[in-house]
């Protein structure tokens, strides 16, 4: 499966990909392509306590994000995709828009 995002310290935008049964089982971190951060995307197994939510849905979700969740596909079509919704909306206030 694959995620595709922005990451939120130096805004690249990226796709990874992982195993479906690490996402939903296990722990999952991926690591910025642009400045190297580790992003937690899944911990179902309380690694990381002080994280809300047991994985990046429930996480961006609570955070305002809208969240294209895929999961239900079976097969290299499945995906997760964070839409930069709250983050567009913040650039376009800073830019005097909206």
């Amino acid at each position: 499966m694959e995620i595709q995002f922005t990451c939120n310290k130096c805004e690249t935008r990226q796709a990874k990909r992982f195993t479906r049964l690490s996402y939903e089982k296990g722990v999952v971190i991926v690591k910025c392509d642009g400045c190297g951060v580790q992003h937690l995307i899944a911990d179902h197994l309380s690694y990381f306590s002080h994280v809300e939510g047991n994985d990046v849905t429930e996480y961006a979700k609570q955070r305002g994000f809208a969240v294209e969740n895929r999961l239900s596909q079976a097969g290299p079509g499945a995906a997760i995709e964070i839409l930069d919704f709250v983050q567009e909306q913040q650039q376009q206030q800073r830019d005097g828009g909206a």
